[in-house]
């Protein structure tokens, strides 16, 4: 079963498509490292290249590998406030959407807030406007404590033409105890969309996301 899910909705695409590899560097992370990639690490917070990745004492879905080859990565948060970043710069059109796999892992519980979103910024780097953000997962809305996602898809639309950069990000909320987890994997930009598409109209960023249940660990 798929869920379509849409935030800032004002260009979006509402039918997958067949994915095609476009410019975006060691998006699946076969590198084993993060070559392409920039990233901010606050102290006792980390970004690994990994293969495999799992939650014994979690809820929800509990293990998970890659979705494409045999690597991705994980960031973890740490300490109140802690952000931890991974972020890589685009050239976008209207059609030609950023696609990727993500999957959370909270390692939480309510009332401690720790999220995990995807924000866009215009231009190169992360000094550059806003122009959307998507949570990706958060200990306050999940429907368990310490709950785990399954991989899930999303792809990203953007009503004009420009430099985008997109920056997955964990936070940590009030505890320095708990740290939760956000996988991704197989970043790429898709060439050509589905012909059947539907284009909801407007200008702006829109995300269409859909659960993909995949074979864990």
């Amino acid at each position: 079963m798929k869920r379509v899910v849409a935030v800032c909705a004002l260009a979006v695409w509402m039918m997958p498509a067949p994915r095609a590899q476009a410019a975006v560097t060691n998006g699946s992370f076969e590198t084993g490292d993060l070559t392409g990639w920039s990233w901010t690490i606050p102290a006792g917070a980390s970004i690994d290249v990994v293969t495999s990745h799992s939650d014994p004492g979690g809820t929800g879905t509990t293990s998970w590998g890659p979705t494409d080859g045999s690597y991705f990565a994980l960031l973890k948060t740490d300490g109140p406030g802690s952000l931890t970043q991974l972020y890589q710069s685009y050239s976008m059109t209207p059609g030609n959407p950023l696609m990727f796999d993500y999957f959370w892992d909270s390692r939480d519980f309510k009332p401690f807030g720790d999220t995990a979103s995807l924000s866009i910024h215009s231009g190169v780097g992360t000094a550059g406007p806003l122009v959307g953000t998507f949570t990706l997962g958060s200990v306050s809305t999940d429907p368990q404590d310490y709950w785990g996602t399954p991989w899930q898809t999303v792809s990203l639309f953007v009503g004009s033409a420009g430099m985008y950069t997109v920056v997955f990000e964990v936070r940590n909320s009030l505890d320095g105890i708990k740290d939760s987890y956000l996988g991704i994997d197989n970043v790429l930009l898709q060439a050509v969309p589905e012909p059947g598409a539907i284009l909801l109209g407007g200008i702006g960023v829109g995300l269409v996301g859909w659960l993909r249940r995949r074979r864990t660990l």
